[in-house]
């Protein structure tokens, strides 16, 4: 009797040993599961992005996004800029906490100091994508160097992001069908260069809360798009 109950002592230890072990196990994969989504949003650069870049590429033409010097990535920095910049509103003015259901370009005198903020902060080489002919990119001058170009808009928060980046793609997308693949331009010694261009085109997307009106509890959501062109000599 001492014997068969030893052996059953023994049966029962292995079986809470085994019951130990499978419990470890699902708490290391429960860890391991966690720290994957716990990195999900975030940039090369460190800070969470808003994930809409490569969904606005999608709804671009294919003349634009089946270019393959086009790109589309978030930009932790974009998204900085952008935040700051609204950071540094106290209240939206009635014009943007009202905004309808149609997506505004947001010009310099909308909201004093956002665009001037933004340019600076996401380092701009101008602000606005219209650039009088029509093309994004157009001065001789910057041929050979990093440029970068963007625009800020605005609509109501309740408006669904497909919906916005729809709306934006169908305005932007004449802009960005007129990207050059190179561009020449004379060196020091009056030799005629030609450089290959690269694009990166990227959205950054604010929820901006106009609480702070007494007669309107609503959000408007600012989007920022900005292309970044970079060039290499053939």
């Amino acid at each position: 009797k001492e014997e068969k109950f030893t052996m059953k002592l023994k049966k029962i230890a292995s079986l809470m040993l085994v019951g130990v072990m499978a419990v470890s196990m699902l708490a290391g994969c429960s860890t391991a599961s966690n720290g994957n989504n716990n990195g999900e949003g975030e940039g090369e650069n460190g800070g969470t992005t808003t994930g809409y870049s490569v969904t606005f590429g999608e709804k671009l033409s294919s003349d634009v996004k089946n270019k393959d010097y086009v790109s589309f990535a978030d930009n932790a920095a974009d998204q900085a800029a952008l935040a700051d910049a609204l950071n540094n509103v106290g209240a939206l003015k009635t014009l943007i906490a009202t905004a309808n259901d149609e997506i505004t370009y947001l010009n310099g005198g909308d909201v004093v100091g956002v665009v001037e903020d933004f340019t600076d902060s996401a380092k701009l080489t101008r602000y606005g994508f219209n650039n009088g002919a029509g093309n994004v990119f157009n001065n001789k001058n910057t041929l050979n160097r990093t440029t970068k170009v963007g625009s800020i808009y605005y609509v109501d928060g309740s408006v669904s992001m497909d919906k916005v980046l729809n709306q934006i793609a169908n305005k932007l997308d004449s802009y960005f069908k007129k990207l050059a693949e190179t561009g020449e331009i004379k060196d020091s010694d009056g030799n005629q260069v030609t450089y290959d261009f690269d694009y990166t085109i990227s959205v950054s997307v604010v929820n901006k809360t106009s609480d702070v009106i007494d007669w309107y509890n609503g959000s408007t959501n600012v989007v920022a798009v900005t292309v970044t062109r970079t060039a290499t000599a053939d």
